[in-house]
């Protein structure tokens, strides 16, 4: 799947890699446009974000008013997504949802990267991209 010619998203740039991620494996960094919505705590809403601009919106979280994000595949369905949250100075809290309630579960994530790993992952459709975390169902 494409993104469409003149699809009006926001331009948020290329990553800008902090030192202390500098040499982890990050997924492919090429210009493939990712098949998602991302929407923050703020307001901002990007459609069909790069790699690098992913890993952009999720190292700017965890100040007050801008502590989460939330990823929907497009086109959207309400009941399979994955989502962030963190708060400063804390380790991301990941959550992911593939339909029913039953289907949600939570892991704690420490680096951006590794955060940035779980999305391209899902957002790709990719096996294994759970693998690496320990998973809790929520009980909603």
């Amino acid at each position: 799947m494409t993104a469409p010619a003149g699809d009006g998203r926001e331009d948020i740039g290329e990553a800008e890699v902090r030192d202390d991620v500098r040499g982890a494996e990050l997924p492919d960094q090429g210009r493939e446009l990712l098949a998602v919505s991302v929407r923050s705590e703020d307001g901002t809403t990007v459609d069909w974000p790069s790699v690098p601009g992913l890993y952009r919106l999720l190292d700017r979280i965890g100040a007050e008013g801008d502590t989460f994000l939330v990823v929907e595949r497009i086109p959207d369905d309400e009941q399979y997504y994955v989502q962030t949250r963190r708060d400063e100075g804390e380790p991301y809290v990941v959550e992911y949802r593939e339909g029913s309630a039953k289907t949600h579960f939570q892991a704690d994530v420490e680096s951006t990267a590794d955060v940035l790993a779980v999305f391209v992952g899902w957002a790709r459709g990719e096996e294994g991209w759970k693998g690496a975390h320990n998973w809790r169902r929520l009980r909603l």
